[in-house]
């Protein structure tokens, strides 16, 4: 959901890493992330909630 993104900017909350990408805006207001190269970049995720450690027993 690119709705809080600025159109023609890279969404701060992925992070850019290499190519050329910008948030585009289709008629009737959708918008999308559009690559005008090869492009990669990285989805943060939350680390997982720590768990108990796990015990194997033979």
């Amino acid at each position: 959901d690119f709705t809080e993104d600025e159109v023609g900017n890279f969404p701060q909350r992925l992070e850019f890493k290499t190519g050329a990408m910008e948030v585009v805006e289709f008629e009737g207001g959708q918008r999308a992330l559009r690559a005008s190269s090869q492009s990669d970049f990285i989805i943060p995720l939350p680390a997982p909630a720590r768990s108990a450690p796990r015990q194997v027993y033979h």
